[in-house]
């Protein structure tokens, strides 16, 4: 697989979730298991680390298991 470090977080979640060009929130919905959700990135985010009521990169650096970064640099490490 050809490297994924610093694209773009749309295409990284749609490649981790095995889709194409699908938005952040419904990539999300697929790496749920399809769990059913309203169209919003933040319960997404909170469904794939398995936490809830936090902001985007608050739970993107759970996912990732890091502190501080940006949302790009948690993907990245996912």
């Amino acid at each position: 697989m050809a490297p994924t470090i610093g694209l773009p977080i749309q295409i990284k979640l749609n490649i981790l979730a095995g889709t194409n060009g699908l938005r952040n929130a419904e990539a999300l919905r697929v790496l749920n298991s399809r769990t059913a959700f309203t169209d919003d990135e933040q319960e997404g985010w909170n469904r794939y680390a398995g936490t809830t009521g936090l902001r985007i990169q608050d739970a993107a650096n759970v996912k990732a298991s890091t502190v501080g970064l940006r949302v790009q640099d948690c993907v990245n490490l996912i």
